[in-house]
């Protein structure tokens, strides 16, 4: 079962303005070691999404899992990225480049 761990390292300055990052992790501890198959990472400057990332990486997974349910948690880890993807670019109406 893929997992979605969230961290958000936003903090408000005097004047109001927000900085930070906000990351989705999409762990499956069922079946990798590893900190995470992918992340999404938003950078926030301004209040605004200046950046928002896709990194991956299935890293190792567990002895006695079997290539059927690595590659079934990597699908499903994807699967719930891009919808995260799609989410996160209307919230923040994100274009890249912009």
């Amino acid at each position: 079962m893929i997992k979605e761990v969230i961290s958000n390292t936003v903090q408000t300055l005097t004047s109001g303005s927000e900085f930070g990052r906000i990351c989705h992790v999409f762990v499956s501890p069922e079946t990798h070691w590893s900190d995470g198959i992918c992340q999404i990472s938003v950078e926030i400057r301004n209040g605004k999404a200046v950046d928002i990332r896709l990194l991956y990486g299935a890293g190792g997974h567990n002895k006695g899992v079997t290539d059927l349910e690595v590659a079934l948690a990597i699908a499903e880890a994807f699967r719930l990225a891009s919808a995260r993807l799609e989410q996160l670019y209307v919230q923040y109406d994100y274009k890249k480049g912009d």
